[in-house]
């Protein structure tokens, strides 16, 4: 049995006849393809070394982020007023997108250590119109994953919400805020709603889960 934070490289499998439909993982675009079990298994040691790779960095990313928001709401939105006042938005919106960047830069790397893993992998795989569509792969994490994880996931998702929220009020009561800080801040207010609001789906799910689970074990007794 797979671990659970592997869950998401066995739900990029899909048992068809003839071998499994493989999801692989791309920026937009997902491409099928047809794979055996031998291939299926060379792919599954690239994508736990990548998946691992991609957790560290999410905990790291996360553990910054919240130290920031939580720890230094004030600082942090000070510096945002000050950069803007004094070069002003189309200068403070080039800055935000560079440290956007940076950030992006290690997950980058590890998409191109991925692509470039797989290619040989998938070099003589064809092809398939079959999809594993969102429906398919989700119910497999959310039975998978500890119901731990994605409750930290959901009060980390609270927390950038709470946290940037009270960093603009703060500013406010200080008499600083502006349209260009709610420029910053609502986008980061709206990433915080759509973590909350994914977590809170999988939590969700993984309990209507468990409820089938165990109205099928009852009816088969």
């Amino acid at each position: 049995m797979p671990r659970w934070y592997e869950a998401a490289n066995e739900a990029a499998f899909k048992p068809v006849e003839g071998g499994y439909v493989f999801r692989r993982p791309g920026w937009i675009r997902y491409r099928h393809y047809l794979v055996n079990e031998a291939q299926k298994a060379e792919i599954l040691v690239h994508l736990r070394r990548w998946r691992l790779l991609l957790l560290a960095l999410v905990a790291i990313t996360a553990l910054i982020g919240c130290s920031v928001v939580l720890l230094w709401p004030a600082p942090f939105g000070r510096v945002f007023f000050s950069v803007s006042r004094q070069f002003g938005i189309p200068v403070s919106a080039v800055a935000m997108i560079f440290m956007i960047t940076m950030v992006m830069l290690p997950a980058i790397a590890m998409q191109v250590y991925l692509m470039r893993g797989l290619r040989p992998l998938l070099a003589h795989a064809p092809l398939t119109h079959e999809r594993i569509t969102f429906r398919d792969w989700i119910p497999t994490i959310a039975a998978a994953v500890p119901g731990k994880v994605f409750a930290v996931g959901l009060v980390g998702g609270l927390l950038m919400v709470g946290g940037v929220a009270f960093s603009l009020v703060n500013t406010f009561s200080q008499g600083h805020l502006n349209h260009r800080l709610l420029l910053y801040g609502l986008p980061l207010i709206v990433v915080g709603c759509l973590l909350t609001a994914y977590f809170a789906y999988l939590i969700r799910l993984k309990v209507k889960l468990k409820r089938e689970a165990l109205i099928n074990s009852a009816n088969t007794m």
